[in-house]
């Protein structure tokens, strides 16, 4: 049979979309354990099994030549049953130890998306900070499980890595989890050199670079513990033309480290480098992907009458007549416009603010009476459904601010380490309900985390970010907030913008000029591009 392609659909893309859903196999209505467990402190978490770890080695005495590795490993946890990541997205959720008999049909795949590598690669590439040392080596395994590596020069590595334990972290409130894995590392004599042989069954070719911290970092009392390796990874098989490629993310504890926290005699100095190491490793962990905290912990408005009276507050600031009429109204939220070449000359014609742009969630925040006599105004959240909510902390909003106030805002974290730029980045909630066809992702990473997300839901609305750099749409994250789509228009205006690749250079020297009749922008920028095309003519000619 022939396969139907995308561009045949008369259905279009949600005719697609609803086709892939009714061909995924039916998933448990019941959630899952680990969905609902919110985990414990994650520096604790890592507290108890390193302490484990440290106790062991210990007890075993000396080593010898051989040394302990101790390595971090971000990748996900995969569901065999349902394809995706175990567990949802889950702000707020701490860390959860994956036990060995919660991992039946689960499995940990290894490595980050090329968007996520590059981004936590630049974090660690600060000259003043952190050493680079690159390294490129060659893995050849064979069906006997035997793994032979090489230098790049091919010079066979005279060393055995056995692998004495591992154990899975689940991080629901972050991007990533993450595999610990403990080995011992035995040098190999001379008589037992081996050599590479014909009949490999897979062949990897690593290109690592590796980052190890010379000063302390920006809110930490002293210089890591921890090595940092981003290695990317071509994997090929016999016989098979396509290469793979993987980006990997590891945090290896120092080796002279490592040698003096296991060998600690004194139980109250190992129980302190324990506690260093661990906060270390969560440290350098959270620096690249921080833990997506809740504000505070919401609780549903019960009270109708106070539901109601701030939905007629928001609804009155735009003198709309529903308010008068009926209580089923829509949330009101004024809508920004998505910027585009055709609003520069708008804007540099009249006056703008620039105002922060946060990614959290969207509320409403209405002051109404209090239900009680005698008592301060109190302010309430009201959602995306136009739903009220309330947190610690808003009867004192209320009395501030007064009956009859609204705020538009988001509902976000206070992060130490703050990651997010300011960009031009383009995202759309559109939606969802199966997986969409390859050409949409940017890697299997977005798929894992988008069915994980589903769970045993049919469907929901989901947020998505384009990669110009892979002409992919990313996965962000799902949204049960919203009670609705974007608008097809919103979603085409989108596009439109995305199609511009308007960049933050041309949009900082154009908001420049007052007078549009003045902006030169287009000249300068063809005047560039003649000149550079002149200069590499010039150099190819001077070579012949």
């Amino acid at each position: 049979m022939a396969e139907k392609r995308k561009a045949d659909s008369s259905q279009g893309l949600m005719g697609m979309i609803k086709q892939q859903l009714s061909d995924m196999p039916s998933q448990n209505k019941k959630p899952r354990q680990a969905e609902k467990n919110m985990g414990a402190d994650p520096v604790q978490t890592l507290f108890n099994r390193l302490k484990d770890i440290r106790d062991d080695f210990y007890k075993r005495g000396d080593m010898g030549a051989c040394n302990v590795e101790i390595e971090a490993k971000l990748g996900l946890i995969v569901s065999s049953e349902t394809g995706g990541r175990t567990g949802a997205f889950t702000p707020g959720a701490g860390a959860i130890e994956m036990l060995p008999g919660v991992m039946k049909g689960k499995k940990f795949v290894s490595g980050v998306s090329r968007k996520d590598f590059e981004s936590f690669k630049r974090l660690q590439e600060v000259p003043s900070l952190a050493e680079k040392v690159a390294k490129k080596t060659h893995a050849y395994t064979y069906n006997d499980d035997q793994r032979i590596q090489t230098d790049e020069e091919g010079n066979v590595i005279l060393e055995m890595k056995t692998r004495e334990l591992e154990f899975q972290i689940h991080l629901p409130s972050c991007p990533y989890d993450c595999r610990i894995t403990v080995s011992i590392e035995k040098p190999l004599e001379q008589s037992e050199k081996v050599v590479v042989k014909e009949g490999w069954h897979s062949h990897r070719v690593k290109d690592r670079a590796s980052f190890v911290d010379l000063k302390a970092r920006h809110g930490h009392p002293k210089v890591s513990q921890w090595q940092a390796d981003f290695t990317r990874v071509a994997t090929s098989v016999q016989r098979d033309p396509t290469v793979e490629e993987t980006f990997e993310v590891e945090l290896e504890l120092k080796a002279e480290e490592c040698k003096s926290w296991i060998q600690a005699n004194e139980a109250e100095d190992a129980k302190q480098k324990t506690g260093d190491i661990a906060r270390d490793l969560w440290n350098r962990i959270s620096q690249m992907m921080p833990r997506e905290q809740t504000a505070g912990k919401l609780v549903e408005v019960k009270d109708y009458a106070v539901e109601e009276a701030a939905q007629r507050v928001c609804v009155a600031c735009f003198d709309s007549a529903e308010a008068n009429n009926s209580v089923k109204f829509e949330f009101p939220g004024t809508m920004p416009i998505g910027f585009s070449r055709k609003s520069i000359e708008k804007v540099q014609k009249e006056s703008y603010m620039v105002s922060e742009k946060t990614d959290g969630i969207r509320y409403l925040l209405a002051c109404v009476a209090s239900p009680e006599a005698g008592k301060p105004p109190v302010a309430v959240l009201l959602d995306r459904k136009f739903k009220a909510w309330t947190m610690e902390g808003m009867e004192e909003i209320g009395a501030a601010l007064g009956v009859g106030t609204v705020l538009d805002g988001e509902q976000g974290a206070d992060r130490v380490d703050f990651t997010d730029h300011i960009h031009l980045g383009k995202k759309l909630a559109c939606a969802c309900a199966a997986s969409l066809m390859g050409s949409c992702w940017a890697g299997k990473e977005e798929k894992y985390r988008l069915l994980g997300d589903l769970g045993h839901q049919s469907s929901l609305i989901t947020e998505w970010e384009y990669c110009a750099d892979q002409g992919a749409w990313i996965y962000k994250m799902p949204r049960p907030d919203k009670k609705k789509p974007n608008f097809s228009r919103t979603v085409l205006a989108t596009i439109m913008e995305i199609a511009e690749g308007m960049d933050i250079e041309e949009l900082e020297y154009r908001l420049t000029f007052r007078n549009p009749e003045e902006d030169d922008w287009t000249y300068q920028i063809d005047k560039k591009r003649k000149e550079i095309l002149a200069t590499r003519l010039q150099s190819n000619g001077s070579h012949h």
